[in-house]
Order: C-alpha cells, then sequence, then structure tokens
C-alpha cells in the first residue's frame, strides 16, 4: 500500500514538470479543439468558393456552347438562302463577256451577266440554291464544258 502511495506521490510531482502538462494542463486545452475547428472551417469556405468558382467556369463554358451551336445553326440557314453561280468565265471587257454568254446560251444554258464584281463581269452558266447540287453541276461543267468553271458564293450580285 506504501509503495503505491508513494508512486502516486512522485506521479503527482514529476507530471507537473513535463513541457506538454505545463502547456496544455491535466486535461489537455480547448485552443485545440478551436484550431481544429477554425482550420476545418477555413478548409471548407475554399472548398466552397472553388465550387462556386467551377460552377461559374461551367455555366461560361456551356453558355459559350449554346452561342457557338446558335451560330452555326444561322450559319446553316444563311448558307440556305445563298445562291450558288456556276462562272465561266470573268473578263474586264464587258464586250467580251457579252459574247461568252451568247455563245453559252447557244448551247442551251440560261446565262446572267454580273456586272462590277470587284472590277469584273462575271458569266454564270446557272445559278442553283443547293451546295451539293452546285457541287455537281460545277463537276459535270469542267468534265463536259468548260474545265476552269468555278462555284462563286455571293448574294447580291443583281
Amino acid at each position: 500500500m506504501r509503495r503505491i502511495l508513494i508512486s502516486i506521490i512522485v506521479i503527482i510531482f514529476v507530471l507537473p514538470s513535463c513541457k506538454r502538462v505545463r502547456e496544455k494542463g491535466w486535461f489537455g486545452s480547448g485552443k485545440d479543439t478551436l484550431k481544429i475547428y477554425q482550420m476545418r472551417m477555413d478548409s471548407l469556405r475554399v472548398a466552397d468558393s472553388i465550387k462556386r468558382s467551377h460552377a461559374a467556369e461551367m455555366e461560361r463554358i456551356q453558355q459559350a456552347m449554346a452561342d457557338s451551336i446558335a451560330r452555326v445553326e444561322e450559319v446553316k440557314r444563311l448558307e440556305a438562302q445563298l445562291p450558288y453561280h456556276i462562272i465561266v468565265g470573268s473578263f474586264i471587257t464587258p464586250e467580251y463577256a457579252v459574247d461568252y454568254s451568247d455563245y453559252y446560251r447557244s448551247l442551251g444554258y440560261q446565262t446572267k451577266i454580273y456586272t462590277g464584281v470587284n472590277g469584273f463581269d462575271l458569266v454564270s452558266a446557272m445559278e442553283l440554291n443547293n451546295w451539293s447540287e452546285a457541287l455537281r453541276q460545277l463537276e459535270r461543267f469542267q468534265d463536259t464544258v468548260e474545265f476552269e468553271a468555278w462555284i462563286y458564293v455571293y448574294p447580291e450580285l443583281e
């Protein structure tokens, strides 16, 4: 019994000399719990701000995608309205354009002369509203009629 009592007395006198007991007391300190809570709250604030900035960035990306899709749809809609001209000749001298137009008209084409396009008179053998059909007709023209024919896309030729 004496040994136990002496052990307890020694422990009581030795423990207060420990650095931990002096700094935090016998049963710890509430300061640690407060520090842990503050650190946790700080990390939650950081995570929340990252989430908000990420959500804002995702919203901007989605808006940019929607705008791009709308622009593509608008271009497609406008392209469907554009006439595609199969041009068989371009001339600076108007008389040459008239002669060339008469030649193709004699071959059975509905020719038109568009004047003043970048300083040239363009002779069109036909006008189409469908791009794939214009490509087919151009290929046919280049194979059988005029190998230097080309497609001109311009809505305001007249």
